[in-house]
């Protein structure tokens, strides 16, 4: 997560995996339900504008500056950002060290809480409980919120992006600045956002514009209109656990499938209605959605 070579234990991926599930897979049954398109809820949309945190985009920029939000809605001190940040630096087992703990604190029970109660609250009471902070007190709680909510829109791209195309924001931004059109395109697939909120891809387009590029400009055009899902979500929930894993790079070879059902179990995504009733049946799963990795979006034009 923090350097390629880099991977949590297989204990710390489960933990994270578990602790993203819920909110990132409420959201992925919205797209089932709805005609493709990501529409967040009205609570969600609400916080993203009163929180002004449209600048969460730059989070996919490295994946470690997801991190790095994720850290500062644990509160974590200024000598430990640090340390997190110099954690490249370090040799191989004290990152390793380093990151099973970090993920170990991050995933508590006391964040697990705030993560379920994000957007599920009595807005009449919370506003009452913000009237009566102090200044300094409003300040700190809207930070966090910032942040929290920075990394929450980041994180469900991402593994938003896995589901669709095979590839995390984190690896199509930097891609895409590196002149990938194809990256570029499929980026603006998942987060419209980025063309009024990332200064690269904004640009991007009033170049095309400016200099007449009308082929780049239609296929902007086309991915901004197209649905983000066009294929079948046939068990959300589950698909969702999949993306998970492949943005942590467990999917394939880090757990056993059989341990993978036991995932499943302790996530409580019920077999049969998941057609996951055996490990043999979990591998067919894998292989629908890697299928749908290839067409799940739209065809490329």
């Amino acid at each position: 997560m923090c350097s390629a070579a880099l991977q949590p234990s297989k204990e710390a991926l489960r933990k994270l995996a578990l602790a993203l599930l819920p909110e990132i897979a409420e959201l992925i049954h919205l797209l089932k339900e709805g005609d493709g398109h990501v529409r967040f809820p009205e609570k969600i949309r609400s916080a993203i504008e009163r929180l002004k945190v449209s600048g969460y985009v730059s989070l996919y920029e490295g994946e470690s500056r997801i991190l790095f939000a994720y850290s500062k809605c644990l509160g974590m001190e200024k000598a430990d950002l640090d340390e997190l940040n110099a954690l490249d630096l370090l040799p191989y087992e004290k990152q390793q060290a380093y990151l099973d703990d970090f993920i170990d604190d991050a995933t508590s029970q006391e964040m697990q809480d705030a993560m379920d109660n994000a957007f599920d609250f009595d807005e009449e009471s919370a506003n009452q409980h913000f009237l009566d902070m102090t200044p300094e007190e409003k300040q700190i709680s809207i930070a966090h919120a910032q942040r929290f909510l920075s990394f929450f829109l980041a994180s469900f791209h991402n593994y938003l992006a896995v589901m669709v195309h095979g590839k995390k924001m984190t690896q199509l931004v930097p891609e895409a600045m590196q002149g990938n059109r194809e990256s570029f395109l499929m980026a603006v697939h998942i987060d419209r956002s980025l063309l009024s909120n990332h200064p690269f891809f904004s640009s991007s387009r009033l170049r095309a514009a400016e200099t007449g590029d009308l082929e780049f400009l239609r296929k902007i055009a086309y991915r901004e209109q197209s649905p983000t899902m066009r294929g079948r979500i046939q068990y959300p929930t589950l698909w969702t656990l999949f993306s998970i894993l492949d943005g942590l790079n467990a999917l394939d070879g880090v757990f056993t499938h059989g341990e993978i059902l036991d995932l499943c179990d302790e996530a409580q995504i019920h077999r049969t209605e998941n057609r996951i009733e055996d490990v043999g049946y979990l591998t067919k799963r894998i292989r629908d959605f890697r299928r749908f990795q290839k067409t799940g979006g739209v065809s490329m034009h």
